[in-house]
């Protein structure tokens, strides 16, 4: 509840997800900086909750003004982007921890907005809201531009953003398109669209913009967008004329089949590592394909069995992406 003095954190609960009632004071936040603590949401915090199965608790997110052991004095921003989880799976009779930084902030001229998370192939994404309120045009963002950068957490309460500095939907000044510095307006679940449990190679991503500077006159809306599945975050040979080769870390296999999602202007071929009957030689390259089986011949040029042969074990795989190339995402 912004306004209120001091400000502090409520739980809305809702049973359509369209009317909202304000049922439990988490907790009470404070005007300023606590020189002995991390404070409670002393800003108009654009809480976004989720819920981690793994450990059972509800995860909230919010601004928090900073204190003194976070930031230097002279130099800490107007906002930090932290969470709050809760004690238990109930929502109503836990208590709720003090909030804690996200760890996305830099800067004055990079302070965060919104942070909206879901869940994706076992990993937590958001789209985080940042912005520059100075008028620092050194900064990483230009004075009152703001950016919907897309960040990562194995644990959802710990983020790195992918591409600081780079917008998920980019505004173009002047063209009629949307930004995103309101895009704490929408929640997000991709792997239970429709189009994503029909196995359809795109699903839409809804949001809400508005088409102006942070600071200034701007028309608000609704977005949407198609996003390509599994193509938030992919490895990209940027090289024009060399193949580049990526390791990874040997990886269990459950189904036997590894499926890859590629896209980019080149193609992308793989090799199993101690294992010369699939070498890159022998796999059929693939090109703008989304969860496709990677096939080996044989000698015979015959299709091989894939790794059938390595079920229940763990297996090094090597890819080669030709110039253009990105790999967006593999699962066996």
């Amino acid at each position: 509840r912004k306004g209120e003095s001091p400000s502090s954190l409520w739980l809305g609960v809702s049973n359509d997800g369209v009317s909202f009632n304000v049922t439990k004071q988490l907790s009470s936040g404070t005007n300023g900086k606590t020189p002995t603590s991390f404070p409670g949401p002393s800003l108009d915090g654009h809480m976004n909750v989720i819920f981690d199965e793994v450990t059972q608790r509800w995860i909230g997110f919010l601004r928090c003004a900073p204190s003194a052991q976070t930031w230097p004095e002279g130099r800490e921003p107007d906002r930090v982007q932290c969470y709050t989880e809760s004690s238990g799976a109930n929502y109503l009779t836990s208590t709720w921890s003090l909030p804690r930084p996200t760890g996305l902030n830099t800067s004055f001229g990079y302070q965060p907005d919104s942070h909206v998370a879901f869940r994706y192939a076992n990993l937590w994404l958001a789209f985080t809201n940042t912005f520059n309120p100075s008028q620092n045009k050194s900064a990483a963002l230009p004075p009152g531009q703001s950016n919907m950068v897309l960040s990562w957490s194995a644990d959802g309460r710990h983020w790195e953003t992918i591409e600081p500095n780079e917008s998920f939907i980019k505004f173009v000044p002047g063209s009629g398109q949307w930004d995103c510095c309101s895009v704490f307006g929408a929640k997000q679940d991709p792997e239970n669209t429709p189009e994503f449990e029909r196995g359809e190679a795109t699903f839409p991503l809804f949001y809400a913009g508005c088409n102006g500077r942070f600071f200034g006159p701007r028309a608000c809306g609704l977005g949407r967008v198609s996003v390509g599945r599994h193509a938030f975050a992919g490895l990209y040979n940027q090289h024009r004329t060399e193949a580049t080769e990526v390791e990874i870390a040997p990886t269990f296999v459950s189904t036997g089949k590894l499926k890859v999602t590629v896209g980019g202007s080149g193609a992308v071929r793989v090799s199993v590592v101690g294992d010369s009957s699939m070498s890159f030689h022998r796999c059929t390259p693939i090109r703008n394909a989304t969860e496709v089986e990677v096939v080996w011949t044989t000698a015979l040029e015959v299709q091989g069995d894939g790794l059938h042969a390595y079920r229940g074990g763990a297996v090094g795989l090597v890819f080669l992406l030709d110039p253009g190339a990105v790999l967006w995402a593999f699962h066996i």
